[in-house]
């Protein structure tokens, strides 16, 4: 195993830190977590990038890490009352619909390349970002006077992304299925 998979297995494996300090609504601590996590994103990509070191491995767990965290961070926040439950639904069900449609893909045309569309990379960011405004303005009530206006614009906007993602990520789908000749 690659530096870069070993760094990502230990973003993978702070998941449940991450998640016990949000769920204790320590959401200082889940913003230190949650930075490590991002530094640790950005150096495990650097270094495959620098020592070439690019997997199948590490191209299946570095977004697997991402989408973990960020299913933990929603949930969490869902738990907490933070966010609405909806926002969770939209989240999990575009990640599940991508998830059947690349299985359905592969077991009708064997296509196992798993093709990372520029929607999906706008979308984890916007998701991010937002997961990172939350939980700046509960941790950091006195400093990050973000309104409730701000957070449900940003809020929309994500989920108007995922939803636009997801769909992007169907219409490719069928496109390779039609290539294929499977229909």
């Amino acid at each position: 195993m690659t530096l870069a998979n070993k760094i990502t297995v230990v973003r993978i494996v702070t998941i449940p830190a991450f998640l016990i300090a949000l769920l204790n609504q320590s959401y200082q601590l889940s913003i230190l977590i949650g930075g490590l996590s991002g530094i640790t994103d950005a150096l495990d990509g650097l270094i495959a990038r620098k020592f070439k070191q690019h997997t199948p491995l590490g191209r299946f767990l570095d977004p697997l890490a991402d989408k973990l965290l960020l299913l933990a961070a929603f949930g969490g926040l869902v738990y907490n009352r933070d966010i609405s439950a909806w926002v969770l639904v939209v989240t999990l069900s575009r990640d599940l619909i991508v998830f059947i449609g690349w299985m359905l893909l592969y077991l009708l045309t064997h296509i196992s390349e798993v093709t990372t569309r520029r929607s999906g990379k706008v979308s984890t960011a916007a998701q991010m970002i937002f997961v990172a405004i939350v939980l700046l303005s509960k941790g950091f009530e006195s400093i990050a006077k973000i309104s409730v206006h701000a957070i449900g614009l940003l809020q929309g906007l994500t989920v108007a992304l995922t939803i636009f993602s997801m769909l992007d990520y169907v219409i490719y789908g069928s496109k390779k299925l039609t290539q294929s000749g499977q229909n």
